[in-house]
């Protein structure tokens, strides 16, 4: 009898065991995923339950990030003409890769990935919203973070030239070519809105093999006779 005794004692002790276990395991809370906490509402030693009204945090899968940005209609077009594909989608996964030009002006290391678009216009913006993919190992991109994304533009056969070869006036966009006799003629050209970073594209005014000054230009007018100094472009610009 002693023995039974003894024994149910232990199946009690150890249903009440489990019990305290299970008890204090809710006092520790594990995120169900892996990724990067967002605020923290409560203090240490605050009461909370399942019927809390705020959550104890957000939980961000940041392994991947995504970056919406708008263009508007007419260069939605423009940017998906000529790439691959019959369909939207088919065409976005063949658009080359794009860069994330972040807050303070760096470029993100890693490139990124158009996905979507969305199916409507804006009628007040006339605008289409595209979703970007940006791997994020190192954690860098946050979750509500601002930035500018870069879209490649091919053009074949374009002629560029160093911004510091061009005059604008009034709106309008001078280079100085080098013609007979080393006279230099002021030339107007048309170059590609928003342009490249250290160049521009010029869509018309000027024709392969055509020499343009790229020093002294401010000093220059129109008839001068220089004496050049030939420099190759790649060693003006990237």
């Amino acid at each position: 009898m002693a023995l039974l005794s003894a024994k149910s004692n232990l199946v009690a002790a150890e249903a009440t065991l489990s019990s305290a276990k299970t008890d204090l395991s809710y006092a520790v809370i594990t995120s169900p995923v892996s990724g990067m906490i967002g605020n923290f509402p409560y203090r240490v030693g605050a009461l909370v339950s399942s019927s809390s009204a705020k959550p104890l945090t957000t939980v961000s899968d940041t392994k991947s990030m995504y970056a919406y940005f708008s263009v508007n209609e007419k260069d939605f077009f423009s940017m998906l003409e000529g790439k691959e594909g019959q369909t939207t989608k088919e065409k976005l996964n063949n658009f080359p890769y794009v860069h994330l030009m972040l807050a303070d002006g760096s470029t993100y290391a890693e490139k990124g990935k158009l996905e979507t678009a969305s199916g409507l216009v804006d009628v007040a913006t006339g605008s289409v919203v595209i979703r970007a993919s940006f791997p994020n190992p190192e954690d860098v991109l946050r979750t509500g973070a601002s930035g500018k994304v870069r879209l490649p533009n091919e053009i074949a056969g374009a002629i560029v030239v160093p911004q510091n070869a061009v005059s604008i006036v009034q709106n309008k966009s001078f280079v100085y070519v080098l013609g007979d006799n080393n006279k230099v003629k002021n030339t107007p050209i048309e170059v590609i809105a928003g342009n490249l970073k250290d160049y521009y594209v010029v869509t018309s005014g000027l024709n392969p093999g055509d020499k343009v000054l790229i020093e002294g230009v401010s000093k220059l007018r129109d008839g001068a006779e220089i004496v050049p100094k030939e420099v190759q472009l790649a060693s003006v610009v990237e």
